[in-house]
C-alpha cells in the first residue's frame, strides 16, 4: 500500500525503497516458515542416524533460506540414540538462532566421531553476540542448550562476540 501511494505520487525512490523492504520481510517470512514446516516433521533418528537427521536439516531450511550450510563428518557415528537425540537438540537451537538472530549467510556443522566420544560444533559467520549477556536478552535457547549438554553429560562451549560470528561445541565422552 505504501508503494502504491509513492506511485501515485511519483516518488520512484521511495518505491524503491518500499519494494526492498517488502523483499526483506518476504524472506525472513520463508525461513520462518521454513523452520517450522521443518520443526513439524522431527527426524527419526534410529533409522537415518544424527549425520543424515542435520544434512536434512541443513538442506530443507538453511540452504533454501539462503545461507551456504554445509556437514562434514569425521569417523564412524556409533553414538546411543539418546546421545543422538540430545545432540540433535543442541545443533538444531543453534541452528535456529544462526537463522533467526545472527543473519548469518554460511553455517557449518562438523561432526568428528572418536572411540566411545564425539564432538559436534555448529560454527555460523553471523552478527555475533556478547555470550557473558547473551542469555540476559530474553531468549532461552542458550540456556536450553547449556540444560541439554549438561543432561548428556557433555561439555558445551559457546564462542561469540559482536561481528565476529558464532561458534557452539558440544563434546560428549562416554564408556
Amino acid at each position: 500500500e505504501a508503494a502504491a501511494r509513492q506511485v501515485e505520487a511519483s516518488n520512484h525512490g521511495a518505491v524503491a525503497d518500499n519494494l526492498r523492504a517488502l523483499r526483506d520481510t518476504s524472506r525472513d517470512a520463508l525461513r520462518e516458515m521454513r523452520l517450522l514446516i521443518h520443526e513439524l516433521r522431527p527426524p527419526d533418528l534410529e533409522r537415518v542416524g544424527l549425520a543424515v537427521a542435520l544434512r536434512t536439516r541443513l538442506q530443507a531450511v538453511e540452504a533454501r533460506g539462503g545461507m551456504k550450510a554445509q556437514l562434514v563428518q569425521d569417523g564412524e557415528e556409533k553414538l546411543p540414540i539418546a546421545a543422538q537425540q540430545e545432540l540433535y537438540r543442541i545443533a538444531r537451537e543453534a541452528l535456529n538462532n544462526a537463522l533467526k538472530h545472527a543473519r548469518a549467510s554460511t553455517i557449518e556443522v562438523h561432526l568428528s566421531y572418536g572411540e566411545k566420544a564425539a564432538v559436534l560444533t555448529v560454527r555460523d559467520d553471523g552478527a555475533g553476540f556478547d555470550v557473558r549477556t547473551g542469555t540476559e536478552a530474553g531468549g532461552m535457547g542458550l540456556q536450553t542448550m547449556r540444560d541439554r549438554a549438561e543432561n548428556l553429560g557433555a561439555q558445551l562451549e559457546i564462542r561469540s562476540s559482536p561481528g565476529a560470528g558464532t561458534t557452539v561445541t558440544a563434546s560428549l565422552r562416554w564408556n
